[in-house]
């Protein structure tokens, strides 16, 4: 695998078992809440 500089997520390989994480191709998104209004939206609704 080839570690980008940009626009990557790393993680620990200790947790590659609960992620079912195998390198072979997966993906891992990261959602973030752009807005005051959308980050509002979102405590509302996960509490």
């Amino acid at each position: 695998a080839k570690i980008m500089p940009w626009r990557t997520l790393r993680f620990n390989e200790s947790v590659c078992n609960p992620y079912n994480a195998d390198f072979d191709g997966d993906e891992m998104n990261l959602h973030i809440p752009q807005t005051e209004e959308a980050r509002a939206e979102a405590l509302m609704l996960m509490g």
